[in-house]
């Protein structure tokens, strides 16, 4: 008889299926969670000089991320779309700064805020998942968020533009 071993998939194959099969909605909700755990990581290592150069990389960690949410939301017309897009790009500014500056009490601010954002937006998929499926009885939806593909400004540089380069990820 021969047993054959199961192979575990690993973190990074983990998280590429819940990132291909999730909502947009909770795309969102991953983006905000990425940000606030690099967030936190970084604050937890703040007042070590030791760790400053990884504090420094998990804040422009922080500073992707939330461009990707705001992008994220860029796209649609919807106003509460449009609300989120302001309010991303502001944790965006904020973390971008903290990122040049090192000022502790703005950092906290912003790490503050981006809590209140994310609990915000759980609540929010919980509630539109809970509604519909009280009202049809089905699998519930989470809310739309990138509905309206009119874009209001290209999402990608002219062909004949250098690339950027460098990137994101949502592992530590």
């Amino acid at each position: 008889m021969t047993l054959h071993r199961q192979t575990v998939p690993n973190a990074g194959q983990y998280l590429e299926s819940r990132v291909t099969t999730a909502s947009s909605a909770d795309l969102q909700l991953m983006l905000l969670d990425g940000a606030l755990r690099f967030a936190r990581k970084a604050q937890s290592s703040w007042d070590d000089p030791a760790h400053a150069g990884e504090v420094h990389q998990l804040l422009l960690r922080v500073v992707d991320v939330m461009e990707a949410a705001t992008m994220g939301v860029a796209e649609s017309t919807d106003p509460i779309a449009q609300r989120l897009e302001e309010q991303y790009a502001f944790l965006f500014r904020e973390f971008a700064a903290v990122s040049m500056g090192y000022d502790r009490a703005q950092f906290d601010r912003a790490v503050e805020l981006l809590a209140f954002e994310r609990e915000t937006w759980r609540l929010a998929c919980e509630k539109a998942r809970g509604t519909s499926a009280e009202s049809a009885g089905a699998e519930p939806a989470a809310p739309s968020v990138v509905e309206a593909p009119p874009r209001r400004r290209p999402l990608a540089p002219p062909i004949d533009a250098p690339l950027p380069s460098g990137g994101f990820s949502m592992q530590v």
